[in-house]
């Protein structure tokens, strides 16, 4: 088939144009103009941005595509010259989920958790389909698309492009495994009451024979926990005694020698007793998870946070912002984005008023570089907080 991905640089539909030219499609594409490293590498076989093919027998759409210029106007040529298309979300759930379907949902923790899970089914010679956002550090694909009754998906709760629903609720579902249910997609859902029930109506779909695994000090899990018919067994908040424990209930050895997840407390340089790091964390939820482990993992070591707000616009983001941030010595702020709305935009006196003292604005990327180079020491801990972009800590 020839397949058009609208979106195609996301952390869903890069994986799935993977797999779809692995099984002999031809795969196009179309985003935003500028792509980024590491998935313009995984895409350069691909064309992408170019002039549509009349040839289309399929388009996927993915949650992106309303965002840019160019695939807003593909979509109205597709939908206007009755090109079959279908959403992302729904192609996987058609494709990937299956009887014996593992999801991950939560929010924090999903694509590494999701990552252990598939990498164990599969050295279990289980042959899972399975699909997470983000790129293993070994050759592990991210999605894969087999004939087993096995399934594992990195199952998000947000709402975008042409869902109609939470992404999760599109999945079929026998085991859950729950992190957290804070309120993050506020583009989502207008209340935390929304949010929360979108949780609760996931819970609610598990069998009576399935299996809620769920993280005893994630935000909201014990009320939800209550509404599950199954049974439910509470883990600690390390990722691996999640894993462990639906090992264990699968009656499958579990491994720990999954490498990992690029930009999910990643490691990039460890020289003279200086440890960096690399981590996608914005939210302050997901950023206390990724310190209270890098913590339980180096007791011994000084924390210093360097955060690049890319993804942080509005006030309401950086509350607790400061509690997150308690366990670092101190904060480096790289240049703020400025949301359009005067009213509802982040200064840096909102920052301050946030975390306090110990914060130091250096929007200029070489003055940070100069920072670190002239005051990181031995058994200094540095993790970089960011969405994306240049990684400047490699210059350290």
């Amino acid at each position: 088939m020839n397949i058009h991905i609208l979106g195609i640089a996301g952390s869903m539909t890069t994986p799935l144009a993977l797999e779809l030219i692995k099984q002999g499609h031809i795969v196009t594409g179309s985003d935003q103009e500028k792509i980024f490293q590491p998935t313009s590498d995984l895409l350069k076989n691909i064309k992408i941005n170019k002039p549509l093919s009349k040839k289309i027998d399929l388009c996927i759409v993915g949650g992106s595509y309303n965002k840019f210029k160019n695939t807003k106007e593909e979509f109205n040529f597709i939908h206007n010259n009755h090109v079959p298309y279908i959403s992302a979300t729904n192609f996987i759930a058609n494709n990937i989920s299956q009887q014996n379907s593992i999801l991950i949902a939560g929010t924090f923790g999903k694509t590494t958790i999701t990552g252990q899970i598939a990498w164990n089914l599969v050295k279990s010679d289980l042959n899972p389909s399975y699909f997470f956002g983000g790129i293993a550090l070994n050759d592990f694909p991210s999605l894969s698309m087999t004939r087993s009754d096995w399934s594992v998906l990195e199952a998000d709760e947000s709402i975008n492009g042409l869902d109609t629903q939470a992404k999760f609720m599109n999945y079929s579902i026998k085991y859950l495994i729950l992190t957290s249910a804070s309120y993050e997609h506020r583009d989502s859902y207008k209340t935390s009451i929304e949010n929360f029930n979108s949780f609760k109506k996931l819970i609610q779909k598990l069998p009576k024979d399935g299996l809620l695994i769920a993280n005893k000090k994630g935000e909201n899990i014990r009320k939800l926990s209550k509404f599950a018919l199954c049974p439910v067994i509470f883990y600690s908040s390390k990722n691996e005694d999640a894993v462990r424990l639906l090992c264990r209930h699968l009656n499958i050895i579990y491994r720990d020698d999954f490498p990992g997840i690029h930009r999910r407390q990643e490691l990039i340089s460890d020289k003279n007793n200086i440890l960096i790091f690399d981590d996608f964390a914005q939210s302050p939820e997901r950023i206390k998870y990724t310190l209270e482990n890098l913590l339980s993992r180096f007791p011994e070591y000084n924390i210093k946070v360097l955060f690049e707000p890319h993804a942080t616009f509005l006030k309401y983001s950086i509350k607790k912002l400061g509690i997150s941030l308690s366990s670092a010595s101190e904060v480096i702020l790289s240049a703020i984005s400025y949301n359009k709305d005067k009213k509802k935009r982040i200064t840096l006196s909102d920052y301050q008023k946030e975390i306090g003292p110990k914060l130091v604005y250096l929007p200029q990327k070489s003055a940070i570089i100069n920072h670190y180079q002239k005051t990181l020491k031995p058994f200094d801990l540095l993790v970089r907080f960011s969405s994306g972009g240049e990684n400047i800590c490699q210059n350290i």
